[in-house]
């Protein structure tokens, strides 16, 4: 392989240990309607160390936030309705 590949490859995993070791505890608050459709992803983040918390409305998020509201990261997905 050409060191500069190799050079640039290096660089790259660096930068990723080190997103990785920043997302690790952090917390999610996932709001969607269809929580089943993402189980892949959630998947994901959890094996990177991020915990999700899962609301099916912004009304069920509301009330998850009264009583926690220490999240790094909202998503918002698609809703049929809402």
């Amino acid at each position: 392989m050409d060191s500069i590949f190799l050079s640039l490859l290096g660089i790259a995993l660096k930068k990723m240990a080190q997103d990785v070791e920043y997302m690790n505890n952090s917390r999610i608050l996932w709001i969607d309607d269809n929580p089943h459709k993402l189980l892949g992803v959630r998947r994901l983040f959890r094996a990177l160390g991020v915990n999700i918390t899962m609301a099916i409305s912004s009304d069920h998020a509301y009330e998850i936030l009264q009583t926690d509201n220490d999240f790094d990261l909202f998503i918002r997905g698609s809703f049929s309705s809402d």
